[in-house]
């Protein structure tokens, strides 16, 4: 599924990234991989791929 990945940072900073996973579980847990010092992970479904 295409999920659209908004990552907010500690200084209020904000990230877009638009990819496809099997889930939006695996979608946050790259989120979380990449950007650990996130405050703020926030995933939406955009469809299936």
């Amino acid at each position: 599924m295409i999920c659209n990945i908004t990552i907010t940072m500690p200084d209020g900073s904000q990230g877009l990234h638009t990819g496809i996973y099997p889930c939006t579980i695996d979608a946050v847990l790259y989120a979380m991989g990449a950007f650990p010092e996130a405050m703020r992970i926030s995933v939406k479904a955009g469809g299936a791929a």
